[in-house]
């Protein structure tokens, strides 16, 4: 066997692999819902960012107030996740530009200078002068129970078996379970989206066709001349078109990838690296993650939210009161004024669960940084470390042992909330969780 079958077979076992890992499996357009291979439901939104030049503190604030009311009204079966993603990918709006403007006279003539003086930009060997594409989504995970949950379901199951003699689920009866999820879980999730339309994002709806211009182009980008091309510099290739018949992991992914480093993914001649925060910053502000959302490098911003039952959140917070009572006074009789501290939050934090003012929630946030070179995806990523620290205090890392699982966590409708854990997500409240948003954006232009 030669040894370029050999780099071949392995080459397509990676991608095997990395298709295999994509949980996307099919978009029901009667439900309007996607269906993972994970058996979640999945609803995905495209929203409007708010302006940060006509955003006070005072509206700020109550945004962020009103984003945590939504959160706090999901069922723990219901998971969210924001991503800001930021692209190069701007000749459709050029294009949509000049379509839309008129073409004759002085109007046409500044609308076709200004493309040209934004084409000349966008090929600038200076990352921050390329005019980027900023896109903000949410996802809202379900998780429907289709085994039993607790001895009374199992109770119920087990005397439905008895009294009709059949033995497992048959088709009819799951397809009309999962239409009986499906309208639940669209019910639940149309209500929030009106509401986010009354809050000024102006939702819109993404379906299978979407998520493939979505995420087609981030992971599937050839460069021009391998090792002869500028940073940054690279050419689109055809987005596929939906097939319903196919799963729609296959029509996402259409080459390998590889671990040239531990922590640095190659896939289709471009670099990829995960960061995700490790430690909370000391306190929430708005718009605390614009360092964030202002790198220059093209890169996917994910916060996911999951949140445990109510009666879980409680003895939880139960259990660290009681044991850190035991920490309370030194072996010299001395106060511990720091466990003192954490105590007083922790029943502050219940009393305010009691009073539902807010939620003990799951928090992750995850950065994925897509770039040319191996250096430029460890500058990108050096940076982002960096810019943590700028969130009052908060802590970040590189993934470079599960680097593929936290980068496809990051990506848009793909979280799953059983990764939850140490180095992945932090748990806090739900007030200070939706100050984590990257609700803003920049200015979008003049209107009219």
């Amino acid at each position: 066997m030669s040894i370029s079958r050999i780099t071949k077979q392995r080459l397509f076992e990676d991608e095997a692999l990395f298709n295999s890992l994509l949980p996307y499996a099919k978009w029901d357009e009667n439900n309007r819902v996607f269906v993972h291979a994970d058996a979640s439901l999945w609803m995905v939104f495209e929203l409007h960012p708010k302006w940060l030049t006509r955003t006070s503190d005072s509206d700020a604030f109550q945004l962020c107030q009103s984003i945590q009311e939504t959160i706090d009204a999901l069922d723990h079966t219901t998971s969210v996740q924001f991503n800001w993603v930021t692209t190069f990918d701007v000749e459709d709006l050029l294009q949509k530009n000049l379509t839309e403007y008129p073409t004759s006279g002085p109007a046409g003539w500044m609308a076709r200078r200004w493309v040209r003086m934004i084409k000349r930009s966008a090929n600038a060997d200076s990352l921050h002068r390329r005019p980027r594409r900023h896109r903000l989504l949410i996802s809202f995970r379900y998780d429907p129970p289709w085994r039993a949950v607790g001895p009374l379901q199992e109770l119920q199951r087990a005397l439905k078996i008895l009294f009709s003699g059949k033995v497992g689920v048959s088709v009819d009866m799951r397809r009309a379970e999962y239409l009986g999820y499906a309208n639940k879980f669209r019910g639940t999730i149309e209500g929030i989206v009106s509401k986010l339309n009354d809050l000024g994002f102006r939702p819109r709806r993404v379906d299978g066709q979407g998520i493939i211009n979505l995420l087609y182009p981030l992971l599937n980008r050839r460069s021009i001349k391998s090792g002869k091309f500028k940073r940054g510099r690279h050419s689109s290739i055809p987005v596929p078109v939906y097939d319903p018949e196919d799963f729609l992991t296959n029509q996402l992914s259409d080459t390998s990838v590889e671990h040239p480093k531990n922590g640095v993914i190659k896939k289709d001649g471009r670099y990829y690296r995960t960061v995700s925060m490790v430690k909370l910053p000391k306190q929430c502000m708005p718009i605390m993650v614009a360092p964030l959302q202002s790198s220059p490098y093209e890169n996917i911003l994910s916060v996911t939210i999951s949140k445990d039952p109510h009666d879980k959140q409680l003895r939880r917070l139960d259990a660290l009161d009681s044991s850190l009572g035991f920490r309370e006074r030194t072996g010299m009789g001395r106060v511990n004024q720091k466990i003192v501290h954490q105590i007083s939050a922790i029943r502050t934090a219940r009393q305010e669960l009691y009073n539902n003012a807010c939620q003990i929630v799951r928090v992750g946030m995850h950065q994925t940084f897509v770039c040319q070179t191996e250096d430029e995806v460890m500058r990108a990523s050096a940076e982002s470390v960096s810019a943590f620290t700028q969130m009052y205090g908060a802590r970040a890392m590189v993934h470079e042992i599960s680097d593929l699982g936290a980068m496809l966590t990051s990506l848009p409708a793909c979280y799953d909330p059983a990764t939850d854990g140490p180095g992945w997500t932090n748990m806090i409240k739900s007030s200070q969780a939706a100050r984590m948003l990257p609700l803003w954006g920049n200015w979008r232009g003049s209107e009219g």
